[in-house]
């Protein structure tokens, strides 16, 4: 995993560079705390060579949980303009986004039409949560699964092992459960506004 202090704090991620002007694929996750690179493993191992890949733990979330931070749209989408910027993308990008990274995807494709070849949205989230993310004016809270767990104050890395992508082998599942645990049990998280 990579990592670039950016005026927002330092962000982690996982990079492949694109061979023969092939695309680079951006993958932008749901609403969470577990490890980009990890919720789309499985996807990103079988990809042709040749195809880049980029899997940023945007603040807030994975590897890029901090003590303070402002987990915000147009924070998240700048993390990932700063490691386009600093990794010099000069071929085609595709944006996979999944979820509420679906209306992170859609506002990279509308604040960057000239950058952005291509999107993939995966189980987009609900019409009030893009509107939101679109004009960046309402609060999102989170899931409620997760805000039981945490008011129960019983969170244990094993409750996330059923929540993280089933398709990775045994060490990535539970790699990826620690990092989602260490997300979910700092409550900044929980702080997370849309504007």
């Amino acid at each position: 995993m990579s990592k670039l202090s950016t005026s927002l704090g330092e962000i982690n991620y996982t990079y492949r560079k694109s061979i023969n002007n092939q695309p680079t694929i951006i993958f932008i996750p749901g609403f969470g705390g577990d490890s980009t690179y990890f919720n789309f493993k499985t996807i990103i191992d079988k990809l042709p060579d040749e195809y880049g890949s980029l899997a940023i733990d945007t603040i807030g979330t994975g590897a890029s949980i901090l003590i303070t931070m402002e987990r915000l749209s147009k924070n998240i989408l700048k993390n990932i303009w700063d490691v386009i910027d600093y990794e010099q993308f000069e071929n085609k990008i595709t944006v996979v986004g999944h979820s509420l990274g679906g209306s992170y995807a859609m506002k990279l494709a509308v604040d960057y039409q000239t950058k952005i070849d291509s999107l993939l949205l995966i189980e987009s989230c609900y019409s009030e949560i893009k509107e939101a993310v679109l004009s960046e004016s309402s609060d999102f809270q989170s899931p409620e699964s997760v805000e039981a767990a945490k008011n129960s104050g019983n969170l244990k890395v094993a409750d996330f092992l059923q929540v993280v992508n089933p398709n990775n082998n045994e060490t990535a599942k539970q790699k990826n459960a620690e990092i989602f645990f260490n997300a979910y049990g700092n409550p900044i998280i929980y702080q997370k506004k849309l504007k």
